[in-house]
């Protein structure tokens, strides 16, 4: 959420997790990479919201997340 906020305006932090992956900006800048970040978002919120043995599972994942994450102030935008 950072990471786009800090691309796509700092009223992105506030809205949810449907609300930003079906965001044309989000869909524009990410392209392919959209479904990605829904997967993210999602396993974000249930780190956030679900007890610790619901998302272990998710470390595996983190530091291919986060290098991805890291990608996302240097992509064009599509259009």
């Amino acid at each position: 959420r950072d990471r786009l906020s800090s691309r796509l305006g700092p009223g992105l932090r506030a809205r949810t997790t449907e609300e930003i992956a079906s965001d044309p900006r989000v869909v524009d800048l990410l392209g392919d990479d959209h479904d990605r970040l829904a997967t993210i978002l999602r396993a974000g919120d249930r780190l956030k919201f679900a007890r610790r043995e619901a998302v272990e599972e998710l470390g595996d994942r983190l530091a291919e997340w986060t290098s991805w994450a890291q990608t996302i102030e240097a992509k064009p935008r599509r259009r």
